[in-house]
């Protein structure tokens, strides 16, 4: 397993970052820090900064006086049917004219669902132009390009091409100059991460997670950093998205039950955790909702029938999942006897399942593949044989 290309660079990169002052308050709070920091830097000089965050080169008769850089913005909106809210790291005010609006993606990778919000809680949207400026490398990030024509993308290499330190006064330069420094080396350690970009192994999650030719330990070196989360996140949103785009091309899975999937991945406790979920029983609009929020859903409601069905990758773990409130135990027997859980890791005496509250339960293997295939092939299967016994297990 080799996770870097390159360890006496990747070294390298890690001992300038050690040495620039402003990457210890960028590691205090990685995502706010910046729209801090442009604040700061469009208090002096408005135009070269919007220039800087957006690419577009404002009127020269720019009035300094008019113009505001604010920051953790709300907006809501509604229409006939829906109302929206939603929440966004800068607005860019000029002559009272709301023009800019950017939202910033540090240990995270911007979502559709979410700036899908933003842009429909954004009233007279298409007067405004919008804004992702992101860490992880553009190529990550073509599906949502490709998705979302008003919304413009920027990883942290471009900023920092347009950052010119000789357009402020001489005071400030010197942290310009090493906020830049900064951009470059996240930009570059991010490029230093090996794996295939289309098929990628699920080879990032493993204890101690070492490239295997040196005997490099990454996750001690990135923690040191307090820039593993970091990894984590980007190998695993990377994998996660992989996977779904696989699975939607996939013969071998029907295309009603490609509707009916839910996908949602995240980091909980330093682990990555990647979940799809079929709506074995009811709305088809659930669809557009994670995971987490149809499980608030079903536990606020008493009357809810929802069930939900799924595999679970979390760490180490292949789990396999029911969603439900109603009869869930009895979906889990079901389950039980058409041999869903055959190669589970055992549990104690008299003990069906683990569970999260009263609606998430699971059996779980221990995963000995991380090979991408392997991986799509077992999720394959599992969906294949759920739809292939769907009467069975609605039996209730």
């Amino acid at each position: 397993m080799k996770l870097i290309t390159n360890v006496q660079e990747l070294e390298k990169i890690l001992e300038e970052l050690k040495a620039n002052p402003i990457f210890y308050a960028f590691g205090e709070n990685k995502e706010n820090f910046h729209s801090s920091f442009w604040k700061w830097m469009f208090h002096e000089n408005a135009k070269e900064t919007i220039l800087i965050l957006t690419g577009v080169n404002e009127n020269e008769d720019l009035n300094l006086n008019n113009s505001f850089l604010e920051r953790e913005q709300n907006a809501s909106n509604s229409d006939k049917e829906h109302k929206y809210k939603a929440r966004y790291d800068v607005l860019i005010t000029i002559n009272g004219i709301r023009k800019y609006i950017i939202e910033t993606k540090v240990k995270s990778f911007p979502t559709l669902e979410q700036l899908r919000r933003i842009e429909y809680a954004t009233k007279d949207k298409h007067k405004i132009k919008f804004f992702c400026i992101h860490l992880y490398p553009s190529n990550t990030l073509e599906n949502l390009k490709s998705t979302l024509n008003n919304w413009f993308f920027y990883d942290f290499e471009s900023l920092s091409k347009r950052i010119n330190i000789e357009k402020f006064s001489p005071i400030k330069r010197v942290y310009i100059e090493d906020y830049k420094k900064m951009l470059i080396g996240l930009s570059d350690l991010f490029r230093l991460f090996s794996f295939n970009q289309t098929r990628p192994n699920y080879d990032f999650v493993w204890k101690n997670a070492k490239n295997q030719e040196d005997n490099f330990d990454l996750q001690a070196k990135l923690e040191e950093y307090k820039l593993w989360e970091l990894f984590l996140h980007y190998r695993s949103k990377h994998f996660f998205y992989s996977l779904q785009k696989a699975i939607n091309e996939s013969e071998e899975i029907s295309d009603k039950m490609k509707k009916l999937l839910v996908y949602e991945s995240s980091i909980n406790n330093k682990k990555s955790t990647i979940s799809i979920g079929y709506i074995l029983q009811g709305d088809s609009d659930l669809v557009n909702y994670s995971l987490n929020e149809i499980d608030r859903r079903i536990n606020k409601s008493n009357q809810s029938d929802t069930k939900i069905v799924g595999i679970q990758i979390e760490d180490e773990q292949f789990r396999q999942f029911v969603l439900s409130k109603k009869d869930s135990e009895k979906l889990f027997q079901n389950m039980e006897k058409q041999g869903f859980f055959e190669n589970c890791h055992d549990l104690q005496k008299d003990k069906l399942f683990c569970k999260y509250g009263d609606t998430f339960k699971y059996r779980y293997t221990k995963l000995q593949i991380s090979d991408f295939d392997g991986i799509l092939y077992q999720v394959v299967q599992y969906f294949n044989k759920v739809e292939r016994l769907e009467s069975n297990l609605l039996q209730i």
